[in-house]
C-alpha cells in the first residue's frame, strides 16, 4: 500500500513538473478569423500584415493583420 502511495505521488510531482516546462515553451500562437491556429514564431509586425515561421523551419509567411483575431507570445508566459 505504501509503495502504491508512494508511486501515486511521484507521478503527480512528474505531471506537475512536466506541465510547468511545456507551458514556459517560446511559441507563438496565431489565431486567425477563420478558426486556424498557427504555432511557431512571430518573425516581424508590419503596419498591415505580420511574418510568421513554423518552427523547424526557414519559410517565412505573411499573414494580414485583418486575418489575425489575437497573438499569444511565448515569451510572455
Amino acid at each position: 500500500m505504501k509503495n502504491a502511495i508512494a508511486f501515486l505521488i511521484a507521478c503527480i510531482c512528474f505531471f506537475c513538473v512536466n506541465a510547468q516546462t511545456i507551458e514556459k515553451s517560446n511559441i507563438d500562437i496565431i489565431l486567425k478569423t477563420n478558426g486556424d491556429e498557427l504555432q511557431g514564431k512571430v518573425v516581424e509586425i508590419e503596419d498591415d500584415e505580420v511574418k510568421f515561421t513554423y518552427e523547424g523551419e526557414s519559410l517565412i509567411y505573411k499573414i494580414k493583420k485583418q486575418d489575425i483575431v489575437k497573438v499569444t507570445y511565448g515569451s510572455a508566459a
